[in-house]
């Protein structure tokens, strides 16, 4: 194999080391099975450990995972941000 595209390659693994992405899928059957409680409660405990979290929700109901967010609620009182 060519030097040159064995060293590019290389490059850009040393690049991207440092950088791990997980992606985590939950998915559930109808309404009520507890969905978004279990992703909201993931992302909460990630976030908690200071990791940056993303949350895509396909509902677009009063029961999707942004509504949910919007209104929730810390133990101590404090309204939780969200973006």
């Amino acid at each position: 194999m060519d030097k040159r595209i064995i060293d590019q390659a290389e490059g850009l693994r040393r690049l991207l080391a440092g950088r791990t992405s997980r992606i985590v899928a939950v998915t559930g059957g109808p309404a009520g099975v507890g969905c978004t409680s279990t992703i909201v409660n993931v992302a909460a405990a990630l976030a908690a450990l200071g990791k940056d979290v993303l949350v895509v929700d396909e509902r677009a109901d009063v029961h999707s995972a942004s509504a949910t967010l919007a209104g929730a609620w810390l133990r101590d009182g404090e309204r939780t941000r969200v973006a």
